[in-house]
């Protein structure tokens, strides 16, 4: 099991905050969103619960308009 922090802009479930980060489990090729999310007013807070280690994805043609990157 991996774990991925996603990265949304004002997403359609959190429509007064700028920026939300959400962790994901990726198992046997399935992503799975969990409960534990960060709030902030800029994506530098975010990154900044980003763990140690983690590298910086964009956002691909697939993603959801909301995503600005994602981190695994």
């Amino acid at each position: 099991m991996r774990t991925i922090y996603v990265i949304y802009r004002t997403p359609t479930d959190f429509p007064r905050i700028p920026f939300v980060m959400r962790v994901h489990r990726l198992f046997k090729g399935e992503v799975t969103p969990t409960d534990t999310i960060w709030t902030a007013l800029t994506i530098e807070e975010l990154r900044r619960n980003v763990p140690a280690g983690c590298v910086r994805f964009d956002r691909s043609a697939r993603d959801e308009p909301q995503i600005v990157e994602w981190w695994g």
